[in-house]
């Protein structure tokens, strides 16, 4: 059957089920997490309300840690001027003159305050 025909006779064209709006409880949990962030934050809600204060924090060490390894791997196979040189610059870019470093402290915060009101 060609399209033409298809669209001429509406009976034979799938009719999708219409989708109810059925929240998870994941969803109204994340909602409410939402919410009470929002409440804290000057940022107002989160992107990801589910990511806690224990994730930022594995965030910035991981940023870390790949910072550390990326020295080493470069003092071992380059020099250890080399991986001195790859950690400072390394550091000064992601940690220390970072502003996202420090704003995600800041969330993490707020998240913790956030959940000690629930």
């Amino acid at each position: 059957m060609s399209t033409d025909e298809t669209a001429a006779n509406p009976s034979e064209t799938l009719r999708a089920e219409p989708v109810r709006n059925r929240r998870s409880a994941a969803d109204t949990y994340d909602d409410r997490q939402a919410g009470e962030i929002a409440d804290v934050s000057p940022e107002g809600r989160p992107a990801n309300p589910g990511l806690g204060a224990k994730g930022i924090a594995m965030m910035i060490c991981a940023s870390v840690t790949v910072v550390v390894i990326a020295s080493i791997l470069t003092a071992v196979f380059v020099s250890a001027a080399a991986g001195w040189g790859v950690f400072i610059v390394s550091m000064l870019l992601t940690v220390v003159i970072n502003p996202v470093m420090y704003a995600s402290i800041l969330r993490a915060r707020e998240r913790e305050h956030a959940s000690h009101r629930s």
